[in-house]
């Protein structure tokens, strides 16, 4: 996704960037940056032009004030003022709105430009999503609050090209369990949530969880989770692996209300 704004150098701006948590360098944002605007010459009859801001020999970043998370831009065209970026993960980790700056620097001097928004907000998602190992699925789940969902595991057969031929819904056999394991990162030794499922022989329902709201009483924040199943001869297969689970601020009414008073 693509965007593009005029933008002063020398004024406030009032620029609006939206974003939704977990995604990275998917979306581009491009400014002309303007010196002066509405330069006209005094012997000319010519309409009004903007004067932009000359990069040459610039260095170019956007930064978020609150994090100083920064990314550096692309100079398209020096002489025109023109610039992108491309939003990182460390932009978009949490929902909120932030304010942000430009800032130009050049043989040491620098330029700050003020008045830009960053507004990070997390997807809709389904109230019970069915977790499976044909699509991995991001969990938004609000602070302190109790979650449900549930996972169905597909049976998939390839031939000897590694081409799919066919996927079934997995019939459950005696004594196998599903396990959700939560980590901050995925080489942690530590889970944050643990979720052992006990499954029912012979069934190809989907198997239901619960994050509780102690569960999700965490940092909010980026999350990594795997499912494994452990089969009744033993053995342990991870079908669903690195997949996000997005931790987010819990809004509510009544939250607002208390926050008034």
């Amino acid at each position: 996704m693509e965007s593009e704004f005029d933008l002063y150098a020398y004024e406030t701006n009032q620029i609006k960037l939206y974003s939704v948590t977990g995604e990275a360098d998917s979306r581009t944002v491009r400014f002309n940056i303007i010196e002066k605007a509405g330069i006209v010459a005094a012997t000319s009859n010519a309409e009004p032009v903007d004067l932009m801001l000359d990069l040459t020999g610039c260095t170019v970043y956007l930064l978020i004030v609150e994090t100083r998370a920064q990314t550096q831009g692309t100079i398209t065209s020096a002489a025109d003022g023109k610039v992108s970026f491309t939003l990182p993960e460390e932009f978009t980790q949490v929902e909120g709105s932030y304010q942000c700056e430009i800032n130009v620097i050049k043989n040491g001097q620098l330029l700050k430009i003020i008045g830009i928004t960053l507004n990070v907000a997390y997807p809709e998602s389904k109230e019970d999503p069915q977790l499976s190992n044909s699509s991995n699925i991001t969990l938004n789940v609000p602070q302190g609050t109790t979650y449900y969902g549930s996972i169905r595991l597909v049976d998939k057969v390839y031939d000897s090209t590694g081409r799919l031929i066919s996927e079934t819904p997995h019939v459950a056999d005696t004594g196998e369990k599903l396990i959700i394991a939560v980590k901050k990162h995925l080489s942690d030794e530590e889970y944050i949530i643990k979720k052992v499922l006990e499954t029912t022989a012979g069934s190809t329902d989907a198997v239901p969880f619960v994050f509780t709201a102690s569960d999700t009483d965490i940092p909010r924040g980026r999350y990594k989770y795997d499912i494994g199943i452990k089969l009744a001869d033993g053995s342990f297969h991870i079908p669903v692996r690195d997949s996000v689970l997005m931790i987010t601020t819990a809004y509510s009414a009544l939250s607002e209300v208390a926050e008034n008073e």
